[in-house]
């Protein structure tokens, strides 16, 4: 999977093969949380594919790398 195109279902998909866990869904965003995790993870649920900047934050939230979310589809 390519980090620069990565589609808000696949994004999704990827987070909760980590575990985590969708706690809400509230005015366009989903909240997701985590055991591990420093603070919510939050993905806008009307942008797709899902900004670089976006999945960046949100893989250092959980202490992951971009490697983790090429491997995922491969």
């Amino acid at each position: 999977m390519n980090p620069n195109n990565v589609s808000l279902k696949n994004f999704l998909s990827f987070l909760e093969s980590k575990g985590c866990k969708c706690i809400r869904h509230h005015k366009g965003h989903y909240v997701y949380s985590h055991s591990n995790a420093t603070r919510p993870i939050i993905i806008q649920d009307h942008i797709d594919p899902v900004p670089l900047m976006v999945i960046k934050t949100n893989l250092k939230t959980l202490g992951l790398t971009l490697t983790d979310i090429r491997d995922f589809q491969n």
